[in-house]
Parts: C-alpha cells; structure tokens; sequence
C-alpha cells in the first residue's frame, strides 16, 4: 500500500501499481531505525532503459539513486546501494522514467545488513541463510544498478559500475577470500566486493576471460558471522556466473593453474619520479582515482613495482596524504615480505623513508597500507642512490732525482696575489739540452706565466723550457717567472728534474 501517487494507477488484480512515464507513487513517514544502506523494488517494465528513480521527502527532493529495471514481464527484485547512510523518519518517493514501471513492493536494507522492520518486504517473500562456502550461482543474487540477467538466464552481465546483492550471509568459518567464475573480453576489469554498508572495497581481482576456472580473490578483512555482500565491476562489462568463499585459515592460494597476481611493473630508472598509477597491474585493494593522477590504497592494499637498483638505494621518497593518519610500509619481495622502511602519512607532503637493508639489482617493492578504516592517496616515489664514500688514492710526491739543476726563487706580494722570479741554473758539470720543474699546486694558484710550457700534472704544475732556453752549458742560468692569485704560503714545494 502506497500513500499518494500521481501518474500512477492500481493494476487489473489490485496487487500492483502501473507507474506512466514521470509519475510517481510516495509512502510517507517510513522510519529508518535502522539506517539504510540500499533500496530495493519488485518491478518489470514494458520496455527497455527504463528505471526508477528514488527520491526523499519530496519528488524533486533528495535523489537517492536509479534503479534500471528489467523488461521481461515478470517481477524481480533490482536496488541500488546507498553512498551515504539515511536515518530517521522520511517520506519515500518511487519516479518512472523513460516508460512505465510495473512496481510491486519496495524494501530497504538497514545498515547492519538486515531488512528494516519499518519497510519489511510483502508476505511471501522470504530470506534463507545462504551458505557461502558452496558455490552459489549470481543468478541467484539480487541485481541492482547496471546488472541484468544474461539470455539464458545463467549469469549476470554487470556493467561498469554494476552490481548485486547477496544477504543473509553466514561466515561461520571465517572468510580469507572467494573464488570468483567471470569472465570479459576487455583487458584490466576488475570484479570488487563490499562487504555490509562499507564504501571500501574489501577485495578486488582481475577478470579475464576465462569462466570455467575460478580465481582468487583475496579478501584483507576480519568477517565472521551474519552479513551481506556486493559484488560490483570496475573498468567495463562482467559476465559473473558464480562465486564461493573460502574459510580463514584456508591460504589464498587458488587451486592449481590459477594465477592470482602479475608481475609487477617493471621500472628501470627508480632513481626518477616514479608516479603510482603506473604500478596498476600489480596492487591489492587499491584503485587509481578520478583524475588519474594517484592511486588509493586501502587498508592492508599494496601497489607494486620490480626496480632495478643499479647504484643501491640508502632512502626512498614519497608523496602521499591521509585522513585520518595511516603508516605505510615498504616491504621486499612480497606483500607480506620483510619491512625495509616505514612513514606515518597525514598531509600531502614528501616524506623520505630510510631503507634498512642494502638493495642491488632488481627487487620487488610493495608500498602496503597497514592502517585500518583508511584510504591512502600516494602520488609517486623516487629512490636516493646509495652514498659511497670514495677514498681518493694517496698523494705520492714525485721522487727527487740529482741531476744537477738547481731552481731558486724570490717573490713580490701584493693585495690578493702574488709574483714569483724564477731562475734555473746548470751546476750538474755538463750541458743540458733539458729540464723539468714540478711545483705544487696547493703553493701557487697560477694565473700567468712566461718564458717557460705549464702543463698539469696531478697535484703539479710541470713547467719545461721553450726551444730557445733548453740548452744550458754547466754553470748556466735561465730566469722566467709566475703570477699566483691569493695569500703566498711563504714556501713553494717543488722537485726538480
């Protein structure tokens, strides 16, 4: 029984309500003491694309959603799930759109995943525990928003963003996971689960398109008892025939042949901004947000990458934000592997996290969220290379050799530098067609010089002759001269040859 309608008529049987296109029927003053986390209706429709829009208090008032119905002549039960929570008393306003809606009955399901006593579906329709350790059929399921039964009835086809609903759950053993038989024709779909009225998914996998075999999907999460469950397809269509959840305690590993993960993204220059999204094809629990340009991570998610760590790694930096604070670690290997590093996240921010370990070659990194009721929003990473300290060799003066030649010098300073005069003389007892004079570098910053070749030569300068004073007989002198920049030391170290 319904308490005002507008566009609307009973049915022939009195058992219905026939909805014209743009009408309405209301029931007033339904009160939601128990929440509601979704809203569901007995319906069929004359025709296709149609749907049923849902309203509060008034008929352009708050929209709770749209419930797409089938055309196929026979009631069956389509919802949608509520993104914010209802409580109290409300007036509840059911809108055809775009052509009649035949409407039975309507319900809600209160928050704790029961149905609300205050809209408690019409005699008849009855709920039975579901045991979810069984493999149960979707067909089974209630399809809400964007999920239709398939030709032959055997599967649910969910488009993106579609979804069903499972109640009357019993996870008397704990859950760890649930095998999943799906399959698509589009690469990176994923198929999520929520469990109860959370708005996080508590597992995701990829669906290929194998529908024979099942795949794991591995659920982060401590349920045990009464609850329900939506299943919902992420990226495009799903064709979902049938699912089955495994105790805790029962691993996460899939029956043999069954692949669960993917290599992770491989990333040859770590030592470069690394932006999170790119880690798509290998994360848990997280998902690229609305602008792709960062990557959610719920709690106990991961998103990974396999670096290649060509000159080590002493710390790695991080962009990410948080509400409420959550801790992120760093783990090697695998989602469960050793920790080498950890940073409490809040506000957007870089945080530098210190490696523990010493890490060369390539290695598989897992950026986990250890955090319970949290969403981390990480926007990139970066590596900081390994800071070696390198011993420079030991400075060996050159070895004197007597040859006979004899170098002194006198200076001149002034404000900021420095002359040097030079003379070379033969005192070896013979001619010499030539010589070769090391001075040390750390004696004389030299910025000019004449009559004399300079070259380097390690800590050195090498002054030699030009052609036309390289010959000295025995007792013979040559003078030449420097200009230094600086304060003169007051000695000038030198060996010469």
């Amino acid at each position: 029984a319904f308490d005002g309608k507008e566009g609307a008529m009973a049915t022939p049987t009195k058992n219905a309500v026939n909805i014209s296109a743009d009408g309405y029927i209301v029931k007033k003053n339904v009160s939601f003491s128990k929440g509601a986390s979704g809203i569901f209706i007995s319906a069929y429709a004359g025709q296709p694309a149609t749907s049923v829009d849902v309203y509060l208090d008034k008929v352009d008032g708050t929209k709770l959603g749209t419930i797409t119905i089938m055309s196929n002549k026979e009631f069956k039960d389509a919802g949608l799930k509520l993104s914010t929570g209802i409580t109290g008393t409300h007036d509840v306003y059911f809108v055809a759109r775009k052509g009649a809606v035949v409407m039975d009955s309507w319900y809600a399901i209160a928050a704790q995943g029961t149905v609300d006593p205050g809209t408690t579906p019409d005699p008849g329709q009855t709920t039975t525990t579901v045991n979810p350790y069984n493999k149960n059929e979707a067909e089974t399921s209630k399809l809400c928003d964007g999920a239709m039964l398939n030709p032959t009835k055997t599967a649910v086809v969910l488009s993106d963003r579609g979804y069903v609903l499972v109640q009357e759950l019993d996870f008397a053993k704990g859950l760890s996971g649930f095998d999943i038989y799906a399959s698509t024709s589009l690469p990176k779909i994923k198929l999520n689960v929520y469990i109860d009225d959370s708005m996080t998914p508590a597992g995701t996998v990829d669906i290929g398109p194998q529908a024979t075999s099942a795949v794991r999907m591995v659920v982060n999460s401590d349920v045990k008892g009464k609850h329900y469950i939506y299943f919902e397809a992420q990226g495009g269509q799903v064709v979902f025939d049938a699912w089955q959840a495994v105790a805790a305690g029962q691993g996460t590993t899939p029956d043999p042949g069954q692949t669960t993960t993917t290599r992770p993204v491989i990333v040859n220059d770590p030592y470069s901004k690394v932006e999170a999204e790119t880690g798509d094809n290998n994360k848990f629990g997280a998902m690229i947000t609305p602008n792709k340009q960062a990557v959610g991570i719920t709690a106990n998610g991961y998103i990974a990458w396999n670096a290649n760590f060509t000159d080590g790694v002493s710390a790695i930096k991080v962009k990410a934000e948080s509400s409420p604070k959550s801790t992120l670690e760093i783990r090697l290997g695998s989602p469960t592997g050793d920790v080498i590093g950890k940073v409490d996240i809040s506000t957007s921010s870089e945080q530098t996290i210190k490696i523990s370990e010493k890490l060369e070659g390539r290695k598989n990194l897992y950026f986990v969220n250890t955090t319970a009721n949290t969403n981390l929003i990480m926007d990139y990473w970066i590596a900081t290379k390994e800071q070696t300290t390198v011993t420079p060799p030991p400075v060996v003066d050159p070895p004197v050799v007597n040859t006979g030649m004899e170098f002194t010098y006198t200076t001149n300073e002034w404000n900021g530098g420095f002359q040097v005069n030079c003379t070379v003389t033969n005192k070896s007892g013979n001619q010499v067609s030539s010589w070769k004079l090391k001075v040390k570098k750390s004696d004389i910053n030299m910025t000019q010089n004449w009559c004399v070749n300079v070259s380097q030569e390690g800590d050195y300068y090498v002054i030699t002759p030009m052609s036309y004073n390289s010959s000295l007989s025995n007792g013979q002198s040559i003078t030449f001269g420097m200009i230094g920049s600086g304060t003169y030391g007051g000695k000038i170290n030198y060996v010469i040859e």
